[in-house]
């Protein structure tokens, strides 16, 4: 699989609508039941501006968190 990943620029690829529906049918081609995942690019593109709400909203949030892990690891 990594082949595939590196050789087709999977994590690029997933930065333009065209790259993720591309996944998208990849996944729902391999799954066993009807999940309609193929269709989510045409959801994410008919109400982008409320995901664009939300990942502002809690973008900071990951941020902090992130910034919090960095200076105290768990580990």
């Amino acid at each position: 699989m990594i082949i595939s990943m590196t050789s087709r620029d999977w994590l690029t690829n997933y930065a333009n609508l065209e790259g993720l529906k591309w996944s998208l049918k990849g996944i729902s081609s391999r799954l066993k039941y009807e999940s309609g995942i193929e269709n989510a690019t045409e959801i994410l593109t008919s109400q982008y501006q409320e995901f664009e709400e939300d990942f502002f909203q809690f973008f900071p949030e990951i941020q902090y968190h992130c910034q919090k892990f960095i200076e105290n690891p768990i580990f």
